[in-house]
């Protein structure tokens, strides 16, 4: 599964994608830009937001508005990394539609928690779309369609 990480700072970004190294099947992908993460989005589904407040040309939250108004990326997990932990900043995250507010520093084994239970529901996502929408498989001569039956 892709973890996109966005943020700013390039430190933070080594560092969150270090951490993550400890993850079985998880690729990590790190931007700073928005603007380049979108049209990454595009090209190469994410599985797991990781943001911060600032990234190179937008905030953090103006990211997650834009990604959260529609398409495949409205119910994407997503952890947001911050150093200001105030009532009325996680108020605005969560609104937003941010799914977990982390404060930076942050405890590895706790992120690392955060990050695999996001993965889960990633997964169970991926499985509600599949029943919703069966896959159609292509062959040189026939057209199949997979159905499920419960």
């Amino acid at each position: 599964m892709n973890i996109l990480v966005l943020h700013k700072s390039a430190t933070l970004c080594r560092l969150v994608s270090r951490t993550l190294q400890r993850l079985e099947n998880a690729d990590i992908l790190a931007h700073s830009s928005g603007q380049e993460a979108f049209s990454l989005l595009g090209h190469k589904p994410a599985h797991v937001l990781i943001l911060g407040a600032d990234l190179d040309d937008m905030r953090g939250l103006d990211f997650i508005r834009h990604l959260r108004q529609a398409g495949p990326y409205s119910s994407t997990p997503t952890l947001y990394l911050s150093q200001t932990g105030s009532h009325e900043d996680v108020l605005e995250a969560l609104n937003a539609g941010v799914d977990s507010y982390i404060l930076l520093p942050f405890n590895e084994n706790q992120f690392v928690g955060k990050v695999r239970e996001a993965l889960l529901t990633a997964g169970r996502l991926a499985d509600d779309r599949k029943r919703e929408h069966p896959s159609t498989i292509l062959s040189p001569r026939k057209k199949f369609t997979r159905k499920r039956f419960l």
